[in-house]
């Protein structure tokens, strides 16, 4: 559903997912969304982007959140238009981030969660946000190592057998199958 409340000075500020967009006229902010992958391998970087169609309206800022925390700002009007701010784990790399995308550097488990980029147009402040999942996952490079208790088994004959993968987050689904079979 689409929301709208009075905000100060007088401005309208729209709230909407991904789905549901104001229409407005030709002069409006239209279509935010984040377009990041869901997942992102442990120690790499992380490139979350903003898409938005700013119409004829002019940029005032994009603003992005892991929950309800700033942790980057853009604003094109100011002197440096970048600004960071401290929040846990977050890293991110200022030379490869801009209106539309921030880099997160050797991201760690600790920043899997919520993130939110908010965008506003200038003049009118009609502020749209999106937001996505982003889940920090370790994939173990090495073959699964299967164990039984004995070497071999008879036809019917009843044994214990264990499969492990180490080094994943979250754990791996593993599925058994003998003799093709699932």
């Amino acid at each position: 559903a689409l929301h709208t409340a009075k905000g100060g000075l007088g401005n309208w500020i729209y709230f909407a997912n991904e789905a549901e967009q104001p229409d407005g006229g030709s002069d409006c902010l239209r279509n935010v969304r984040i377009t990041s992958p869901n997942y992102v391998r442990l120690g790499e970087d992380a490139r979350l982007y903003c898409d938005y169609d700013m119409e004829r309206a002019g940029l005032y800022a994009v603003k992005w959140y892991r929950y309800n925390q700033e942790f980057y700002r853009y604003v094109p009007k100011e002197v440096p238009p970048q600004q960071v701010f401290q929040q846990g784990h977050i890293s991110v790399d200022m030379t490869g981030s801009n209106d539309h995308v921030v880099i997160l550097r050797e991201v760690s488990f600790e920043i899997s969660g919520k993130f939110k980029c908010v965008v506003s147009a200038e003049l009118t402040f009609q502020t749209i946000e999106a937001t996505q999942e982003l889940i920090v996952v370790a994939v173990g490079y090495a073959s699964p190592a299967l164990f039984l208790d004995q070497d071999s088994y008879q036809v019917g004959e009843t044994g214990r057998a264990n499969c492990s993968l180490e080094n994943t987050s979250p754990t791996a689904n593993i599925t058994w199958f003998l003799n093709d079979q699932e």
